[in-house]
């Protein structure tokens, strides 16, 4: 089993899933990882370029 490929299936099954404009409270998966994968990308810092 592939552990890394299991992680990111779920990952991206899970946003589409918080996606679901017909569901009254949406959900973030994973947003610790998220802001993590953001940080180590560079969207932080280009966001606070921006500002």
């Amino acid at each position: 089993m592939n552990l890394a490929a299991y992680i990111f299936h779920h990952l991206c099954k899970s946003i589409l899933t918080a996606q679901n404009l017909s569901r009254r409270t949406p959900q973030v998966a994973y947003p610790r990882l998220l802001s993590e994968l953001f940080f180590q990308c560079g969207v932080i810092k280009r966001i606070q370029d921006a500002q």
